[in-house]
């Protein structure tokens, strides 16, 4: 006999696709995040959706002081087209291989000088 699906059990196969959290950002952790967004000339983004503010606004605010911003992530977010880089993969593989390349160029670089 095959189960139907109701409204009433339909509950327990919902799943949520992004993060929900009741608790808010400490204010001392928001106040370190803001202090170290505005000395930074460059953010790195990993594994996010930047929906979730006020944390969503950093890589945005890098963008706007002129600086770099690099995501990694499985698939395009909002932020996608400001990016100055955009990896698509896992972290644990994305993450070594952009490591590899930072260390050729300044390893290209120490020879040029």
């Amino acid at each position: 006999m095959k189960s139907r699906l109701t409204a009433q059990n339909a509950v327990a196969l919902l799943k949520p696709t992004l993060s929900c959290s009741a608790k808010p950002i400490p204010r001392d952790v928001l106040k370190t995040c803001q202090s170290q967004t505005d000395k930074s000339d460059s953010m790195l983004s990993v594994g996010t959706s930047v929906l979730v503010y006020p944390a969503a606004d950093f890589p945005m605010e890098i963008k706007r002081h002129g600086g770099i911003l690099i995501e990694v992530n499985l698939y395009e977010t909002e932020m996608t087209p400001l990016c100055d880089i955009s990896l698509r993969g896992k972290a644990g593989e994305a993450l070594p291989e952009l490591l590899d390349c930072i260390k050729q160029l300044q390893q290209k670089r120490e020879l040029k000088f």
